[in-house]
């Protein structure tokens, strides 16, 4: 088990929500390293710890500052892969060290 931080970047589509107050929610959770929205308001690119807060979280925060618009199919679908992805990397992380492959076989 590894306790450094695990830091990523995700540009999220804001769907009609408010940055600044996207940005208020978001500060105030442990983990968050960076929050820059586009100038036309319409995503952001969050940067935090994986092993503190994970993309659900984020989303959450996100439809919390007043997301209206459903996302198309295809970035569900990538949104789930992206989500997927990070359960993997985390529970690599966090899963205990084993040093089986490094025993020699037994007799020599």
């Amino acid at each position: 088990m590894t306790t450094d931080s695990l830091v990523v970047t995700h540009s999220l589509p804001l769907r009609g929500a408010d940055a600044r107050k996207l940005t208020a929610i978001l500060s105030a959770k442990p983990g968050i390293r960076s929050i820059l929205t586009g100038e036309d308001g319409r995503n952001a690119a969050i940067t935090y710890d994986l092993l503190l807060l994970s993309l659900s979280d984020i989303e959450t925060a996100v439809d919390a500052a007043g997301a209206k618009e459903p996302l198309g199919m295809l970035k569900k679908v990538r949104l789930g892969w992206t989500k997927f992805t990070e359960q993997n990397v985390r529970d690599r992380m966090l899963a205990p060290i084993r040093d089986c492959c490094n025993r020699p076989p037994a007799g020599r």
